[in-house]
């Protein structure tokens, strides 16, 4: 999947003023109603909050051009992939991460791939503007070995 992707480094709760950019970048682009996603590359179990990275995206059509140094391409790799479905608002997310690495991971068996250069990512499945936090649905990627 290619995204057009706006990096926050800090805390994960934090990229939400990357996706209010990305927002409004994706509005000025006629970019609206596409597959919002949050990308994170570190853990923050071994990462200090400061040095965390993440990607707000977009989702766009494979040969969408990007000539605007505010924005980058960021490709979510094909692969296999556990997926956990989280019901609730964006606030208890690290939770439900939580409950996916330390409840399902270890009676599942899978390991996860640490070789793919996207290893998590969350889609988000409807929009908190019209959607109340408690009914907002995200799904929750985790790469994983086959």
């Amino acid at each position: 999947m290619r995204t057009v992707a706006i990096r926050h480094i800090g805390p994960y709760m934090g990229i939400a003023s990357a996706f209010e950019r990305l927002g409004a970048w994706a509005a000025a682009h006629d970019l609206v109603d596409r597959q919002m996603l949050g990308v994170y590359y570190d853990d923050p179990a071994t990462v200090p909050a400061s040095q965390l990275r993440s990607d707000a995206c977009i989702e766009v059509e494979p040969d969408y051009p990007v000539n605007d140094p505010t924005v980058h391409i960021t490709i979510i790799p094909s692969g296999t992939y556990a997926v956990a479905t989280y019901i609730g608002p964006y606030d208890a997310l690290p939770q439900a991460w939580g409950e996916f690495y330390g409840r399902w991971f270890p009676a599942s068996r899978h390991v996860m791939d640490t070789t793919n250069s996207c290893g998590s990512f969350e889609k988000y499945l409807n929009d908190p503007t019209y959607v109340p936090p408690q009914h907002l649905i995200t799904e929750l990627y985790q790469a994983i070995v086959t």
